[in-house]
Formats: C-alpha cells, structure tokens, sequence
C-alpha cells in the first residue's frame, strides 16, 4: 500500500489504528510491555514518514503518553 500510494492520507490513519491496536491487545493479554514497544515503533513511523498528517500531532501525544 505505502509503495502504491506514497502520498496516500489514509496510511498515517491505518498506521495509528495499528498502534492503538496492538496497545489494547497488550492490555487484553497482560503482555503490554511486548505490545507497546510494537506500538511505539509504528507511533514512531507516522512521526518519521508523515510528520504532516493529521495523525502526527496524536501520534506524538501517544508517545508522551508511553513515556518515548
């Protein structure tokens, strides 16, 4: 997806959905350390690939939240 449409706004989306999904199967399944640490890569990424995305900015305060 990401190589088809580069530029495409609705990667910085799924990318966060992603993040906030693996946060709660983390917590679902009492391994939230293995899980956030995915979670932060992706968060990461947004930041990293898309820092002008309308998910950047949440992205950010997610990071925050999980302590970088």
């Amino acid at each position: 997806m990401h190589k088809e449409y580069p530029e495409g706004n609705k990667v910085p989306d799924a990318l966060y959905r992603q993040a906030i999904a693996l946060l709660e199967i983390g917590k679902q399944k009492g391994e939230q350390k293995q899980y956030t640490s995915a979670a932060r890569e992706v968060l990461q990424r947004i930041l990293d690939e898309y820092p002008r995305s309308e998910r950047a900015q949440e992205a950010r305060k997610q990071l925050e939240k999980l302590g970088r």
